[in-house]
């Protein structure tokens, strides 16, 4: 109860708005256009002016947002109850894992240590496609280590399970859905009892399925393309260094050392130094070989970004919820021993404090809205011009505004307007953003605002 409360403190009160980190807005309306039958699988489409055929991103995280948009329609809260939904599966997920290998009465432990590193609830929050990767790799990761207790037919079962999702996961996302097929070898830290025990069976049919999968979308003209068309706009850019170079050292101590070991750490240190001021000896063992395979399996997921020229801490997003089990598995002792004479305080004070964090929610939300607004001046703005939008329309636009692509994500998104800043008026309309050009003469204004003026435009 604790745990699913402290979810839901960390996101809704940050989820109550438009607004986004521009890459997810970007991913919402990719989706809502695929809802629409704009684009298509294969061939996402951002706008008629920009990005008509989207390759920045595999498409499968996108498409399986379009589905929520055909079901619930148009409105700001599907992205938003669909990354809210994904991050609820993926803790779900993680308990999961957790069951396999340790205690299922601490399964809520991971699931706390996993929402220490803020990048969790931030990549929640503005709709980052790290979240559904996470989805996929830990249902690989579930699956493979299920198999260890499964009969032959269920093996093989789980094994093509595995496999699906591993390739759902690159679809998602790009090459750090690959980390799953390190298991087979990492699996060695394991107790034997914990290892599958049809190795000869699950690991054959693993890699068979992924082929078999593979050479499917490879043949077919739609996936291959699709594919061909994100690596060359993205994925050699990237690797090649084209794109986003920086100071690697740096980023590594910030996102990763800094920004996930270190708090875990703490969360884990602390832990025992209760223990230790308490003077309990400790009742349980350390489950050492649980947390090696855990942190070496998340060293995996970690190892393609690290060695990327491109580097930002939602990338790790995969691989925290596996650092998460591996530093729950190292605090599990110091746990469970404080809780071995449990007192009335220590069973209620977490009902209470998941009650408080639930009230406190509600009346947040309800008295204050978000907590964390973004890009305020810009949704009032595009609030204001509502009754007189040309929603649909493909308008002009100053030059300026091609490098402005806030502009272009928020006008998609709220009035699927499309702009094209080639300086003319189209379709009737004319935008002027506030550093902008000057308007056509045959414009005049309709709605002006701190941040654009909206024209209309006579015929020619």
């Amino acid at each position: 109860m604790l745990a699913a409360a402290v979810m839901v403190a960390l996101t809704v009160p940050r989820l109550w708005q438009p607004g986004m980190f521009i890459d997810g807005m970007t991913y919402a309306v990719v989706a809502r256009n695929m809802s629409q039958g704009i684009g298509s699988l294969w061939a996402p489409s951002f706008s008629t002016t920009t990005y008509t055929e989207f390759d920045e991103q595999p498409p499968l995280g996108m498409a399986l947002q379009s589905v929520a948009f055909r079901i619930f329609g148009d409105h700001f809260a599907v992205e938003r109850g669909y990354s809210l939904a994904v991050f609820a599966l993926n803790g779900l997920l993680i308990a999961a894992i957790w069951r396999r290998l340790l205690p299922s009465a601490y399964d809520w432990l991971p699931v706390l240590v996993w929402m220490v590193p803020s990048v969790v609830t931030w990549a929640v929050i503005n709709n980052m496609l790290e979240n559904t990767q996470a989805l996929f790799t830990g249902l690989a990761c579930l699956a493979l280590l299920s198999a260890a207790t499964a009969s032959t037919a269920n093996s093989l079962g789980l094994a093509a399970v595995a496999a699906a999702s591993v390739v759902a996961a690159v679809l998602v996302k790009g090459p750090v859905g690959f980390f799953p097929l390190a298991l087979p070898v990492l699996v060695a830290f394991l107790p034997a009892a914990q290892r599958p025990r049809q190795p000869l069976v699950v690991w054959p049919a693993f890699f068979s399925v992924l082929a078999i999968i593979s050479t499917v979308l490879v043949v077919a003209d739609g996936p291959r393309n699709s594919i061909a068309a994100f690596v060359a706009a993205h994925l050699t850019p990237s690797l090649s260094g084209d794109r986003g170079i920086g100071p690697k050292g740096w980023d590594f101590s910030r996102h990763l050392a800094m920004g996930i070991w270190l708090r875990m750490a703490v969360v884990a240190g602390l832990a025992w130094v209760v223990v230790w001021l308490r003077r309990r000896s400790i009742t349980r063992r350390l489950p050492t070989r649980q947390a090696a395979f855990f942190f070496s399996a998340a060293c995996a997921a970690s190892l393609p970004i690290l060695v990327s020229p491109v580097l930002a801490g939602h990338y790790f997003v995969p691989s925290v919820s596996l650092f998460a089990l591996a530093f729950a598995a190292l605090t599990l002792p110091a746990i469970s021993t404080y809780r071995s004479r449990p007192s009335s305080l220590s069973w209620r004070l977490p009902v209470l404090l998941a009650s408080l964090l639930l009230v406190s929610v509600a009346a947040v939300v309800a008295t204050h809205g978000s907590l964390e607004v973004r890009s305020r001046e810009l949704v009032r703005d595009l609030n204001a011009i509502r009754g007189v939008a040309p929603v649909g329309a493909t308008i002009g636009a100053c030059p300026s505004s091609q490098l402005d692509w806030g502009l272009h994500n928020y006008f998609q998104r709220f009035y699927r307007i499309s702009l094209n800043p080639d300086g003319q008026p189209h379709a009737g309309w004319f935008l002027v953003a506030s550093d902008g050009c000057t308007a056509p003469p045959s414009c005049q204004p309709v709605r002006g605002t701190t941040e654009f003026t909206l024209l209309q435009c006579a015929a020619r």
